[in-house]
């Protein structure tokens, strides 16, 4: 979930390194140590999303050191920042943390790689525990937090061993591996050469976290101008890849669509297969068969990677299941009894609705369509797939009574670039993303505290209302929302300037529960009562 925050630049820590506090505009920022945040920022033209792990706490914020990257991205912004800023922010995310049930730990830090490692050792420095921790860096007077980590090594509170030279095998073979734990923080060459010395010393995988910073291309690794998309049923569609963007942005681009939501690498929405060639993902060189995700990864090699969706959709599974069922057993017709049958009770005001108001048929009989989908299947054509049986019941089928020109939260909203979460958690686009059908109630799959997943960052000028809506934001009190407000606007009613003149909380659960409404009887538009 996306919120925003003030950004507030601290002190460079070396010339090419900044610190900068992030403060919530109301709550606080709650995180483990290791974590990281995404910040999001439009620059420009372009909207630009990075990712920064934590530092410390700071009051109801935190900290996060930014090491500059590149000229023209959030992190040379942040380092060219003088004064308080805002971003949105999302996170924290990461699971790089402390190793339970040891009493030693060993820490391995490259450049940057230092700042989740910062926030951990100040944890065991709390608790009188004496790190060790392996810093290797490029040039002496660019350390990340050299001053300070030099005086808790002077103070014997910190074991610090600092590399200048790469050699971090002579550094490793100096420490003891028995019963104790082992972190690597930095480029994927660092970690990688880690993990290696680490596995000669013969330390269990148990006892070591990870965390890769930069890509790894590998030995001779070139990037590709192209890559291509194999979907199921169809074709392959050869998509040119410029250099800058992601697979995810490239193929968006070429219009094929893959799903996604957050675009730096962390909800897993765009996670798509290897068929065959090599990928970068994120930090890793990937091939045949392995997962990567869409919006951190570049094709490379000589050969043209081709991809494929991680998984089917609902008509392909259908489809297939259906072909090899009558291959094997000869059922080229519709079985005896095949037909519809309700998952459940019906929702509030459908209970008179027969199944085909909502359910109609596919075009063509079930052998044409099985026909249609296996000849796709198998490249001899083109064209999309189509429905078996029946077609989905999608938002256009609700609209055909439900329709209101004026409604205040349109499913059509929801398709705008900044609800892609919501998209991809709510499926706020759908109709039944809220009320899901066959559950015998009025709105089935979301609370009453639903407006927290949009309206989290909002302020309301010349607020007159008791309590205010910011007292209201401090005290999370999201239940409230719809004490006032009618989701969809379509009831006939004067919105309360007072909170105990609203709807009370217990009513408006019996109303989404398919109980009376207490908004009024007197609406703007009515819907069919059947077809």
């Amino acid at each position: 979930m996306w919120s925003s925050v003030h950004l507030i630049p601290r002190h460079k820590l070396t010339p090419d390194t900044i610190e900068v506090a992030i403060l919530p505009r109301r709550g606080r920022i709650e995180f483990n140590p290791g974590q990281f945040i995404v910040l999001e920022k439009t620059l420009g033209d372009d909207t630009r999303r990075s990712a920064f792990s934590i530092v410390r706490k700071e009051g109801k914020g935190i900290v996060i050191a930014v090491h500059q990257n590149g000229t023209a991205g959030i992190s040379a912004w942040l380092n060219a920042l003088n004064q308080k800023s805002t971003a949105q922010l999302a996170g924290p995310f990461g699971d790089f943390s402390l190793i339970q049930g040891v009493d030693k730990h060993v820490f391995i830090a490259g450049g940057s790689g230092i700042t989740p490692v910062r926030c951990i050792l100040d944890d065991l420095l709390a608790a009188s525990v004496v790190p060790t921790l392996i810093y290797s860096n490029r040039d002496p007077n660019k350390v990340i937090f050299g001053e300070s980590l030099r005086m808790l090594h002077k103070a014997g509170l910190l074991n610090l061993v600092e590399v200048f030279d790469r050699d971090l095998q002579t550094a490793l073979d100096r420490t003891d591996g028995e019963g104790t734990a082992f972190y690597a923080c930095g480029s994927s060459s660092l970690v990688n050469s880690a993990l290696k010395i680490l596995e000669n010393k013969g330390i269990p995988k148990d006892r070591i976290c990870i965390e890769k910073y930069g890509l790894d291309m590998g030995g001779g690794s070139t990037p590709s101008d192209s890559f291509e998309w194999k979907a199921p049923f169809k074709k392959p569609v050869n998509i040119a890849h410029q250099s800058g963007k992601s697979i995810l942005q490239s193929a968006l681009q070429s219009g094929v669509q893959i799903p996604h939501a957050c675009e730096v690498g962390v909800c897993g929405a765009c996670a798509v297969r290897i068929q065959t060639g090599q990928v970068i993902c994120g930090k890793e060189i990937k091939r045949d068969g392995d997962e990567i995700l869409a919006c951190i990864s570049n094709p490379i090699g000589r050969s043209i990677p081709i991809l494929k969706p991680k998984r089917k959709n609902r008509s392909e599974i259908v489809s297939l299941a259906l072909v090899i069922g009558a291959i094997f057993m000869g059922i080229w017709s519709i079985p005896p009894g095949l037909g519809l049958r309700a998952k459940g009770p019906m929702n509030t005001s459908h209970e008179r609705l027969q199944c085909e108001s909502c359910h109609k048929e596919a075009p063509g009989t079930l052998r044409q369509q099985l026909g249609h989908n296996s000849q796709a299947f198998l490249g001899l054509h083109d064209i999309s797939p189509v429905a078996v049986g029946y077609k989905e019941v999608d938002n256009k089928v609700c609209m055909e009574c439900h329709d209101r020109p004026d409604d205040l939260h349109p499913v059509s909203r929801f398709m705008e670039p900044q609800f892609a979460e919501q998209r991809a958690t709510l499926k706020a686009h759908e109709c039944n993303g809220c009320h899901g059908e066959h559950q015998g109630k009025r709105v089935a799959n979301v609370g009453i505290a639903m407006c927290k997943s949009c309206h989290s960052d909002m302020e309301v000028a010349y607020d007159q209302v008791q309590p205010t809506h910011a007292q209201l934001l401090e005290d999370d009190a999201w239940e409230t929302c719809m004490s006032c407000h009618d989701f969809h606007g379509n009831h006939l009613t004067e919105i309360p300037t007072r909170l105990e003149k609203g709807i009370p909380t217990e009513a408006l659960l019996d109303y989404l529960d398919g109980g009376p409404d207490p908004y009024s009887v007197a609406k703007k538009h009515t819907a069919k009562e059947a077809r």
